[in-house]
């Protein structure tokens, strides 16, 4: 069955596939569903919708680089009320939203890659008591508390992205590592280029998909 797909939406998966024929594959398989299941559809074109916003952005210095993450923790919340369109968004807690994305989709590699390019600075309170590398749940919540200090003015940060995985930024941030905590500032080391952090929430995304398409 052939289906009226957004233009830009086919370049923008054929662009991170650096493959046409992959691209109709996924989307196709989406679009085939809409009538017995429409969430994989949804989430498909907001993931790209989202993507190609952000990346405008990004490319035309409208928004910093908390920007982005904001914008990447948005995407991965809008998953939630496309999945529960009836939920009450008062209720929803964003920060388990955001948690259980990333204990669930992320492929090995991807995992590796934060934990790798994620770590605790040696300046920190808890660098002794704690080892460098950081559990995935602590990066999730960084970047959590990166979207809320940009949500709510409170902070902008200018150097989250390297230009190489052996240029070093340090990131103060005001969070919960844990949930038992108070919220203190916490120091981290981050060695991650704009590109690999986009590109694993693409992918963690597009694992969310194939999840719903099986």
């Amino acid at each position: 069955m052939e289906h009226q797909i957004n233009v830009d939406f086919i370049s923008f998966y054929t662009s991170f596939f650096n493959d046409r024929d992959i691209a109709m594959k996924l989307l196709n398989r989406c679009y085939d569903l809409t009538e017995s299941n429409i969430y994989p559809r949804r989430i498909v074109n907001q993931l790209a919708r989202s993507i190609l916003f952000s990346d405008y952005c990004y490319l035309h210095k409208s928004g910093n680089r908390s920007f982005q993450v904001f914008m990447w923790m948005s995407l991965i919340e809008s998953y939630e009320y496309i999945l529960h369109p009836d939920i009450d968004s008062e209720k929803v807690d964003k920060l388990t939203v955001i948690l259980n994305f990333f204990r669930f989709n992320l492929n090995d590699e991807d995992r590796i890659l934060l934990t790798k390019n994620l770590k605790r600075s040696i300046i920190d309170d808890k660098f002794y008591e704690k080892r460098s590398e950081l559990p995935i749940d602590t990066i999730s919540r960084i970047l959590y508390s990166i979207r809320n200090e940009f949500t709510h003015g409170l902070e902008f940060h200018t150097s989250l992205f390297s230009d190489s995985n052996e240029e070093k930024f340090l990131e103060s941030i005001r969070m919960k590592e844990f949930r038992k905590d108070e919220k203190s500032k916490r120091d981290f080391e981050f060695s991650i280029t704009h590109e690999q952090l986009r590109n694993i929430i693409i992918r963690a995304s597009i694992n969310k998909i194939e999840s719903l398409l099986t």
